[in-house]
């Protein structure tokens, strides 16, 4: 199961929205760090009314805290899954004060056992997600000779581990440009 996932969105928008997105920076960049970042402060909810239920309907994860900002780029640290409902609500707000925005969002567990994107707009959503297995497999077809290496083998996990990333930062941003 997955533990930590990193979920990187990068939000483009007119001048209009950008106030918003402004605003939520301002917000979290004045959090204490001695509690994390918690996204849950952003909305207009009471500590004691923030639960796991409430996570879980609001944020799409157990937890979510912004980890780094900078620009129009906020990276979020989650748990289990990444916040997709907590991007849909930001997704939402830009979107209804800029028709052309566009967020990108791109996740990975930390193992990884998933990885994937998403691309808002005004015409919805898109994106896609792999797992683990796939994720295998896409480095056998990149890299011929890690499928001749047996498997459980120290020279089979150093040559995955040695090219995943590439593979999953390659399949992302050709999710990402619609190949």
């Amino acid at each position: 199961m997955a533990n930590h996932v990193t979920t990187r969105v990068t939000i483009d928008c007119n001048d209009k929205a950008q106030i918003i997105v402004d605003q939520w920076r301002t917000a979290i960049e004045a959090m204490d760090n001695d509690d994390y970042k918690m996204v849950w402060k952003l909305f207009e909810v009471d500590a004691e009314d923030v639960d796991y239920n409430w996570w879980i309907e609001n944020v799409g994860s157990k937890w979510c805290y912004s980890d780094d900002i900078y620009d129009n780029n906020f990276t979020l640290v989650s748990a289990w899954d990444w916040p997709n409902k907590f991007v849909e609500w930001m997704a939402e707000q830009v979107i209804a004060l800029d028709e052309n925005a566009t967020i990108t969002v791109t996740y990975e567990d930390e193992m990884p056992n998933f990885v994937g994107y998403h691309v808002y707009t005004k015409l919805g959503e898109r994106g896609n997600f792999i797992d683990w297995d796939t994720l295998i497999e896409m480095v056998k077809t990149a890299i011929p000779e890690f499928g001749q290496l047996e498997e459980g083998t120290d020279e089979y996990f150093d040559m995955l581990y040695d090219n995943i990333w590439d593979a999953v930062y390659a399949w992302q941003e050709d999710g990402i440009a619609g190949n």
